[in-house]
């Protein structure tokens, strides 16, 4: 018997850099690009910090997904199923990845994600920070 194994598994699997790497000052917020999710039903947010400057006693960057209805404008924050707290996850020291799991219905259509820095003491710190957006659980193949 052999067993074909296949690489892409792209038909149910698309990943997105929705938030490109950037250096971030304290007090920053960043959105990502806009993700049209298609239909799918699931998705993960990878989330990184890197290196800092400014030699900052405590680091936490959030990450969170929001959704649009035209990828443009009414972003808001994609709350749990019973529509009460916002799904985050929190990266707390330098050159950590974090992960969040996502349901994707009954998000709106597009989606991005978006990242508050919040950095203490130092002298001007910064924080290299990037994350991309996994979606998957497609119902129907793409053509």
């Amino acid at each position: 018997m052999s067993i074909t194994l296949k690489k892409d598994i792209g038909a149910w699997v698309k990943g997105e850099h929705t938030l490109s790497p950037q250096n971030s000052a304290d007090d920053t917020t960043t959105a990502g690009a806009s993700v049209d999710k298609g239909d799918a039903l699931s998705g993960v947010i990878v989330g990184s910090i890197g290196a800092v400057t400014g030699t900052p006693t405590a680091i936490s960057v959030i990450f969170k997904l929001q959704d649009s209805p035209d990828g443009t404008t009414g972003w808001t924050d994609v709350k749990d199923l019973a529509a009460a707290v916002v799904q985050t996850a929190a990266a707390t020291a330098i050159d950590t990845t974090v992960q969040l799991d996502v349901l994707l219905q009954p998000t709106k259509q597009f989606l991005r994600v978006s990242s508050i820095v919040d950095l203490t003491g130092g002298t001007t710190p910064t924080v290299d920070v990037g994350a991309s957006l996994v979606i998957a659980g497609k119902s129907v193949l793409p053509d």
